[in-house]
């Protein structure tokens, strides 16, 4: 037997090398001992930890020279598919020195690169910003005070939506993430919806700031760069009071990722299914280039076999009390009269495609129109936004974006849609508020609750927050307001036990100008409520104090502002 073991160099990979998914070389070469006492290698095989199976290297014999032993080089390919991050390369050398020779290398993947599920390309004046082109890189954008405050705004919203719950029990939702194409030069902003064991080393995990997984930086620059660019629409398309185009965007939502979010949504669709006698059994969604989002539906009602389509055509519409046009359905119908009467009952493709409450007609009513109608065509934000263009910030005291949609529709990769943002200066005569909810409490029970809503236009509070108010001795607090929204809610209790009366809920709020305290705008809206306590329910208990204040505030604080709000 040798007196000596073979020498194993490992030339690739090399320690903690990025190889990807895709086939990487596995190379080095193993010293054959003394010249004297050489040792005869049998075999190299490679493999990677947590793989099933082995790979015998091909080796080349190099003869001794210039008083060196001889060696043996092995090459081979290896390729990782699956698992997670760093991953083992095992390279064992057999000899008949009768010991094996084993040498271990890690490497990783890497950012695992998927195209995002959907984002929106944005055409921005840089000024705006106050960042040159160099400045566009992820992680710079990351760190952006501005650029933070609008993906925790959006992650904020996507994390209270139940639609966005429910996906996340059988996926996960990451994003919003943003990334810079230099060419042309324009932001990007992606999400996705990934399988659950997606590598962990490529995500930021969620914080009380940031309720939502996001990609680091480095997976989600080449994430971002395998979506195709979308086009952009032109920039003299401006509609009032826009005074000028700041921005062109354009978005797209892929056919799969409606397709995932509908199939997490089965469950509850069948859940409530069972209280109308029926079914669910799928539902396949399918785009197009006519501008129809579909979805193909199986199941049963009432004991018969329903199959047929929902369809919905996306365009655009004229938004009232303003001069845009936005995203909208346009129409939405059912293949079939009992496939429509299962509609009526059942909340199909969660809000995505369409949704049963329908008339005595059988009109089917869309709930993805609801959710396109709450996207505000004005989007107030403070002056300060502007500071890096001196000129704008003093033009504009009480800035707003403009959103002019230029089409909405789908073609064979999912939905997508383009428009143009303006810039319009806000005056007192543009301000509305409205307060909604019950105006008469016949049957009121001391101390209960009721629920008021109220929304905003062309208006950014303070502190992003309204004050209400109850007359007569009731309840006060503050009610935050969504920034994309532009809306929020309260309860409150009346200061009645016995009797009737009439009651003022108010709402009011002030917004200062914030780079001339001087300039404000003021906003208010009251509703007169009739309360009446019957003699059942005098005995009650008196009217509660103002329990709701604290959530109140808390609801506040949960909805950061955009960077066109801060």
């Amino acid at each position: 037997m040798p007196e000596r073991l073979p020498v194993l160099t490992i030339l690739s990979p090399l320690p903690n090398a990025v190889v990807g998914d895709a086939p990487f070389n596995v190379m080095g070469a193993v010293s054959v001992g003394s010249l004297t006492e050489p040792v005869s290698i049998d075999s190299v095989t490679v493999e990677i930890i947590g793989q099933p199976g082995t790979v015998q290297a091909t080796l080349t014999y190099i003869p001794p020279s210039g008083g060196e032993p001889a060696q043996v080089t092995f090459k081979t390919t290896m390729q990782i598919t699956g698992g997670q991050d760093p991953h083992g390369v095992i390279i064992s050398v057999k000899s008949d020195a009768g010991l094996p020779v084993i040498g271990t290398v890690t490497v990783t993947v890497g950012p695992r690169l998927v195209p995002p599920s959907a984002w929106v390309d944005i055409q921005i004046l840089p000024f705006l910003l106050g960042l040159d082109p160099p400045s566009f890189e992820p992680a710079t954008l990351a760190a952006d005070p501005r650029v933070k405050s609008l993906l925790a705004t959006i992650a904020q919203a996507m994390a209270n939506l139940q639609v966005v719950k429910d996906v996340s029990l059988y996926w996960m939702v990451v994003g919003p993430n943003v990334g810079y194409i230099s060419n042309p030069p324009r932001l990007r902003i992606g999400f996705w919806i990934l399988e659950q064991d997606f590598a962990p080393q490529d995500l930021i995990y969620p914080t009380a700031d940031f309720p939502m997984l996001q990609m680091t930086p480095e997976a989600a620059k080449g994430c971002l760069a395998l979506a195709p660019l979308l086009p952009q629409p032109p920039y003299d398309v401006r509609v009032p009071p826009a005074e000028a185009i700041v921005v062109t965007f354009a978005l797209s939502i892929s056919t799969l990722a409606i397709q995932f979010i509908v199939d997490a949504l089965l469950p509850t669709i069948n859940s409530d299914a069972e209280r109308h006698s029926a079914s669910v059994g799928s539902i396949t969604v399918q785009t197009g280039g006519d501008n129809t989002l579909l979805g193909e539906v199986s199941g049963s009602f009432i004991g018969i076999a329903v199959n047929g389509t929902v369809a919905e055509t996306l365009g655009i519409l004229p938004r009232t009390g303003t001069h845009s046009n936005m995203a909208a359905v346009v129409k939405s119908e059912a293949s079939s009269p009992l496939l429509n009467d299962l509609l009526m009952v059942l909340p199909f493709l969660g809000g995505i495609i369409a949704v049963g409450e329908g008339d005595l007609s059988g009109k089917v009513k869309s709930t993805l129109a609801g959710l396109l109608q709450d996207l505000p065509a004005w989007i107030p934000f403070r002056d300060s936004v502007l500071s890096a263009a001196p000129s704008l910030q003093d033009s504009f005291p009480f800035p707003m974006l403009v959103l002019n949609f230029a089409s909405f529709g789908t073609n064979d990769s999912g939905v997508i849609g383009a428009g143009v943002g303006g810039l319009a200066d806000r005056d007192q005569s543009m301000v509305g508020v409205n307060l909604s909810g019950p105006k008469s409490l016949p049957k009121y029970s001391p101390g209960s609750q009721s629920s008021y809503d109220v929304s905003l236009t062309a208006f950014e509070p303070d502190n992003d927050q309204m004050t209400w108010q109850v007359s007569g001795g009731g309840s006060t607090g503050t009610v935050g307001i969504g920034s994309l929204s532009q809306e929020g809610s309260f309860s409150t209790a009346f200061p009645i036990s016995s009797g009737s009366k009439t009651f003022t809920v108010s709402v009011s709020g002030t917004e200062t100008c914030a780079s001339d305290p001087a300039q404000t705008l003021t906003g208010s809206a009251s509703l007169a409520v009739e309360v009446t306590v019957p003699e059942a329910h005098k005995a009650e208990a008196a009217p509660a104090a103002n329990a709701n204040a604290a959530s109140d505030m808390a609801a506040g604080a949960a909805q950061p502002k955009i960077p066109l709000a801060s």
